[in-house]
């Protein structure tokens, strides 16, 4: 008795062993070229770039694989038809059927993801599976659905056509990937911060924030100068009527020299009046409506590094104070903001 309950237990044990060590295999690499002369590489073309892969491990004269070809079809057809985060294809398990007739087979059932026969190299890409690699092979239609980081579940299938296709799908939705029909766009959001000389202002603070809230949260811009939301609720809970706010508070001394002093002597002085109104609040440095020579000695003292802020202003006036974002999936809002750099009147 002992000696058959330890003979059980090790078969238990190397089952689980068996199982765990197929489980944690990666699919292998391969090659084809499809009926249409397409050549398909599982890695570079497709798990690499972060694509589910389905293969329908088949043969033209399999009259279950012709039963369940529509129904497959379908899914690919929900899927995106490889468009998006999914590829389907469809494999001969036979070294006998050839590229031609494998197109014959496709033609005849209005199929319209990739396949392949044997001389397009379907037979050796499905050694692996057909050796037992990842499990028994138990004849064909076998699916298998590989997800992007080369996990593979192997033999997905359930009681009946209906129930195949649902755990195919299901399969395909457990890697990650999503049908085009559900996925959420996001809204997109390009900022363009210049001063009134038409330069890029380098470095702003951006803020979303909500109307009349004091509520700030700091967000990054991409390389394209712009960010995306998809869901507010979920991305910033609690964010209700959203704004962006821009503020510039450093590089104080920048794009200041003594012609500037120069440019507000000559307005005190009558001789050539600021006339623009930007450039107007740029000369009044210290922030109480005149240009008078108190702003001249606080912009002599910016230039000095005698002070690290300007009295009643940050080192630029930003303009609008807010900017009201619409959140339309898909599409992008351009928001246009004017910095007047404090004590800045030539631009240079």
């Amino acid at each position: 008795m002992l000696e058959i309950l330890k003979s059980s237990a090790l078969i238990i044990i190397f089952s689980l062993s068996l199982l765990a060590s197929t489980q944690s295999q990666q699919a292998p690499n391969f090659t084809i070229s499809d009926t249409d002369g397409q050549i398909h590489r599982l890695y570079e073309d497709y798990l690499n770039q972060g694509k589910t892969v389905v293969i329908k491990m088949f043969f033209v004269n399999c009259p279950p694989c012709t039963a369940i070809a529509p129904a497959f079809q379908n899914l690919y057809e929900e899927w995106g038809e490889g468009q998006y985060d999914v590829e389907f294809f469809e494999l001969s398990t036979k070294s006998f059927d050839s590229n031609a007739e494998v197109a014959s087979y496709k033609n005849g059932l209005g199929l319209t993801f990739p396949a392949a026969g044997e001389d397009g190299g379907a037979y050796s890409a499905l050694q692996p599976y057909l050796t037992g690699q990842f499990g028994p092979y138990y004849g064909a239609p076998t699916f298998v659905v590989i997800a992007p980081d080369k996990t593979v579940n192997y033999d997905v299938s359930g009681n009946g056509q209906t129930n195949t296709i649902n755990a195919i799908d299901q399969a395909i939705t457990n890697t990650g990937a999503q049908k085009p029909g559900s996925m959420v766009l996001p809204s997109s959001f390009t900022i363009v911060i210049e001063d009134v000389f038409g330069n890029e202002i380098e470095s702003p603070e951006i803020y979303l924030s909500q109307l009349n809230s004091s509520l700030e949260i700091p967000i990054n811009l991409n390389s394209n100068s712009a960010f995306e939301i998809t869901d507010l609720n979920q991305e910033y809970p609690g964010l209700t009527n959203p704004v962006i706010r821009v503020r510039k508070t450093d590089d104080l001394q920048d794009k200041l020299s003594a012609i500037d002093i120069l440019v507000i002597v000559r307005h005190i002085l009558g001789l050539i009046p600021i006339q623009s109104s930007e450039l107007q609040i740029a000369a009044d440095t210290n922030g109480d409506g005149f240009i008078n020579a108190i702003d001249l000695i606080t912009l002599q003292r910016a230039i000095l590094g005698q002070i690290n802020m300007f009295p009643n202003s940050d080192s630029y006036m930003i303009t609008p104070l807010e900017i009201p974002i619409f959140l339309s999936p898909g599409d992008n809002q351009q928001l246009n903001f004017e910095g007047i750099k404090i004590g800045d009147l030539n631009g240079f």
